[in-house]
């Protein structure tokens, strides 16, 4: 059976699960930290919705995540352009 590649939101739920349970924090717990509600947790952690960048930095900031936003044009874009 081939690996199907996770998008970007399902790894971004993945490891804010495993970085949750990792320091023992339940769903609510972490929503006090990040300022957020448990059901927005939950949803994060299923990979649903559309979570703003705001969202995701204040989540990353409170499991000691680094979150770096890299946006930049690609290359294929810049080898027509020049």
């Amino acid at each position: 059976m081939p690996l199907i590649p996770m998008t970007i939101q399902e790894q971004f739920a993945r490891l804010i699960l495993e970085r949750r349970k990792r320091r023992g924090l339940t769903q609510a717990q972490l929503a006090i930290l990040v300022g957020t509600s448990q059901t927005a947790i939950a949803r994060l952690e299923k990979a649903q919705g559309n979570p703003t960048a705001d969202l995701l930095q204040r989540v990353s900031n409170a499991l000691n995540l680094e979150f770096t936003l890299y946006i930049r044009p690609q290359i294929a874009t810049l080898k027509r352009n020049t």
